[in-house]
């Protein structure tokens, strides 16, 4: 994944539109991006189907109203799925979000198939003393099955260890959803454990499932062409 800044993006326009957003000291969220992260994640094109974009305000209500149609779906997975009941919180979300990246701590990117959004993957916050970080990943219902998420995840692990230099990077699932913990074992992670009862959800505790990715690891499955 190269990592550019695409003049004439949505976020480029953030400073001329009534998506402004700013951080603390009224600080223009956009100008401390192009301080910090002067090669900033906005859009990597996958194929001619599939593309990632960096999460902004300008897509608020597209998220929101896809969140919105997967409710009932994202619900039993996602504590925040009942917490987002209207698209001032999608938009607090993106400004979160647009915060860890212009912190150099991790960003969301969303997922667009055939230029429509259909979900969200992001690397959660950097442990960069030991260079480690963790992939979290949705994907509405109807384009589940397709290969779409295993691209992106792979897309990530690319960025990850060859442009961002980490060193290790997890995938955590609840043990019961089947199709999240197909992924990792797809892209040869490692199980590594579980974590009893960390997740606490619907009046119910439930386990997670650790895998693991070395980049040594990476580097080595990609000399013999596998993933």
């Amino acid at each position: 994944m190269v990592i550019r800044i695409h003049v004439g993006s949505n976020l480029g326009r953030l400073g001329r539109s009534s998506n402004t957003v700013s951080i603390a000291g009224n600080t223009s969220l956009l100008s401390k991006i192009l301080e910090k992260r002067v090669k900033a994640i906005l859009k990597h094109i996958i194929n001619d189907d599939l593309e990632l974009r960096l999460l902004e305000p300008f897509y608020t209500e597209v998220i929101f109203q896809e969140i919105h149609k997967n409710r009932e779906y994202l619900s039993k997975w996602f504590p925040w799925v009942e917490k987002t009941t209207s698209s001032d919180d999608t938009r607090a979300r993106i400004t979160s979000e647009l915060q860890r990246f212009a912190n150099n701590n991790g960003f969301s990117l969303g997922i667009f198939y055939r230029n429509k959004y259909i979900g969200t993957i992001s690397f959660h916050d950097v442990n960069w003393n030991v260079k480690m970080t963790s992939i979290g990943y949705w994907l509405s219902s109807e384009y589940q099955g397709l290969g779409i998420m295993t691209t992106c995840c792979k897309e990530l692990l690319r960025h990850g260890f060859e442009v961002m230099g980490l060193n290790r990077i997890e995938i955590r699932a609840r043990t019961d959803n089947t199709r999240s913990i197909a992924i990792p074992v797809r892209l040869g992670f490692k199980e590594e454990g579980i974590l009893r009862q960390v997740d606490f959800h619907h009046n119910q505790y439930y386990d997670h499932v650790v895998y693991g990715l070395l980049k040594n690891e990476w580097t080595s499955s990609q000399g013999k062409g596998e993933h």
